[in-house]
């Protein structure tokens, strides 16, 4: 009875031992889990960063193209504006011009 009492103590230790093992396994498996879920959290996170850069670049570009043709019609409309003051500022000085000879006339007439 002495060798099947060493038998079922030999097999407790070999059972306990074969646990520990698998524990350390889990445990180290976590660990890793654990890593590589942190690695590709950072990795989300980078791409995630990269992809609101591209769209910062992308919202100041429209932003500046959008500035660009306002700036461009600001200056075709200013550039109207002042055509259309120098043609009338020509038209009056035309006026004046013919004012002052038809005077001169009258007054050399008389």
């Amino acid at each position: 009875m002495s060798s099947k009492f060493a038998d079922y103590v030999n097999a407790v230790l070999a059972l306990e031992n074969g646990l520990n093992s698998k524990e350390f396994e889990v445990s180290d498996m976590g660990k890793r889990l654990l890593l590589l879920a942190n690695d590709l959290s950072n990795a989300i996170a980078k791409e995630a960063e990269k992809k609101l850069q591209e769209i910062y670049a992308m919202i100041d570009k429209e932003i500046n193209e959008e500035l660009e043709k306002m700036r461009a019609n600001y200056e075709a409309k200013k550039k109207e504006e002042i055509s259309l003051v120098d043609g009338a500022a020509q038209r009056n000085f035309n006026r004046a011009v013919d004012f002052l000879v038809s005077k001169v006339i009258e007054v050399l007439k008389s």
